[in-house]
């Protein structure tokens, strides 16, 4: 127990650093450096919850044995507050980089995911405090009254609410882990360049829609069906846009070219990849004669799309360090791919959290039990939805980007010109003329918006900073 309280107290102290070097970084004028610095910070927490949960994970199971049925579940619920702040300083990571990238649309997305991640694990902890379901949702009815009824229907009578609530948080979150990897593919085709803008927008919107359809079933407002079909959807575009991803790379002028459009499409291919096998999942989840091996199978796509998304933020960083030669704006799509990436493998970790309690909640014969891991799952799964969801839109705002830029270089490369003249003795003569436009007036309009949404995204990193403080110490 002094090795849980140790690292809980690094985990509460690194979240300090990091809500202070926030605080910095929200000033007007903040520089560069202090958000690297936020950034840096919001990795320690990463490091510090991921310590706590290998701490908590290491003790003994005859030690467990021994110890109360509360003390047991309290540790289980530690667990998974420690996932999801790990989670949520991955999405504060994401937000600092698309600060320092200027791109607003990044920043809103991620800051909105950190912040909710943030919210998901307080409802956790404070689940167990009270003894019932405070996940926050604006849409969601209490689990287990109108839920469980309208998924009854694909589960036997038998079925115990928490086992269909097991069920169903299986859907969801194998849902979610699809959604935020058709996501992750998307930005990555949308950075292959402006071939890839179609595909990529498709596979964002279809991202959206399956993050939809599970904050549906969780609310129990659909049948479990809903949500596979659409984990199916997402994954069918996603592989589309990788595959675009790939016929954009092969479209590039110059060797070096081709070779940065090839990696960043391998990154586009390993998430399509991640999101057909969560897809997979959350159809067998789904299934009328799904089974406590389906669920765990839930559990193991997640975290395979955890796996990948972590892969594909590795890829596209090292796109980023040899693209020398790319222009301001590729580097700022690549980035935004990056930190998609990110999200996802945010979404993937929480959601894998969220499955694996749904394994636990599906066999458990404890009435207490059975409600505290119903809770915590519900939690769990709130924050993959919302994170999935958080993912799409920046993915479909990358997309736009592309094509608007596309758009902004054609229209920048025509213009109108004419000429005459005259002349005397050979009778010859010559003319030139020449078009352009510009509009500096809009361009002061969009430096300055963007700097105000700056300043409103990094004083949210503010909040949320705060909030994973308060988190970190709830594992005191």
């Amino acid at each position: 127990m002094a090795n849980i309280a140790k690292e809980s107290s690094k985990a509460a102290k690194a979240a300090k650093a990091a809500a202070t070097a926030a605080k910095e970084a929200s000033k007007a004028g903040a520089s560069q450096e202090a958000l690297m610095e936020t950034a840096e910070a919001a990795k320690e927490v990463g490091k510090s919850s991921n310590d706590a949960l290998a701490t908590l994970s290491a003790i003994p199971a005859g030690k467990a044995a021994q110890m109360t049925e509360e003390s047991r579940s309290a540790i289980a619920t530690a667990k998974t507050v420690a996932v999801i702040a790990g989670a949520t300083a991955l999405s504060v990571e994401s937000v600092v980089k698309a600060a320092t990238a200027n791109n607003s649309e990044i920043m809103t997305s991620s800051t909105n995911a950190a912040a909710r991640s943030a919210t998901a694990a307080a409802g956790v902890q404070l689940s167990l405090v009270s003894g019932t379901n405070v996940t926050p949702s604006t849409a969601s009815p209490t689990p287990g009254s109108s839920a469980a009824p309208t998924l009854a229907t694909t589960t036997t009578t038998a079925a115990s609410p928490a086992a269909v609530k097991a069920k169903e948080t299986a859907v969801v979150a194998s849902t979610a882990a699809a959604s935020a990897a058709a996501a992750a593919a998307s930005a990555a085709a949308a950075a292959s360049g402006p071939a890839a803008s179609t595909a990529a927008r498709n596979a964002a919107i279809a991202a959206k829609q399956a993050a939809k359809a599970a904050a549906l079933v969780a609310a129990g407002a659909a049948p479990v069906g809903t949500a596979a079909a659409a984990a199916r959807k997402a994954a069918e575009a996603a592989d589309l846009a990788a595959q675009a991803a790939v016929d954009a790379a092969l479209k590039k002028g110059t060797a070096g070219q081709t070779q940065q459009a090839a990696l960043i499409a391998a990154s586009a291919i390993k998430s399509a990849n991640a999101a057909k096998t969560a897809a997979a999942a959350a159809t067998s989840a789904a299934a009328a004669n799904a089974n406590p091996a389906t669920i765990s199978g839930a559990a193991e796509a997640a975290r395979s799309v955890a796996t990948a998304s972590k892969e594909a933020v590795q890829q596209l960083q090292d796109v980023l360090s040899q693209a020398t030669g790319s222009t301001a704006a590729e580097k700022a799509a690549i980035a935004g791919a990056q930190a998609v990436a990110e999200m996802a493998q945010a979404t993937a970790t929480v959601a894998t959290t969220a499955a694996e309690t749904a394994v636990d909640a599906a066999s458990a014969t404890s009435a207490t039990s059975a409600a505290e891991l119903t809770a915590i799952m519900t939690s769990a799964a709130q924050g993959a939805v919302t994170s999935a969801s958080a993912a799409a839109t920046a993915a479909e705002a990358l997309a736009d980007q592309t094509e608007a830029a596309a758009a902004a270089a054609a229209a920048g490369g025509s213009g109108s010109g004419s000429g005459s003249g005259s002349g005397t003795g050979s009778g010859s003569g010559s003319g030139s003329g020449s078009g352009s436009s510009s509009g500096s007036g809009s361009g002061t309009g969009s430096n300055s918006g963007s700097n105000t949404t700056g300043a409103a995204s990094y004083n949210t990193i503010s909040l949320v900073s705060v909030v994973i403080s308060v988190i970190a110490a709830l594992l005191l």
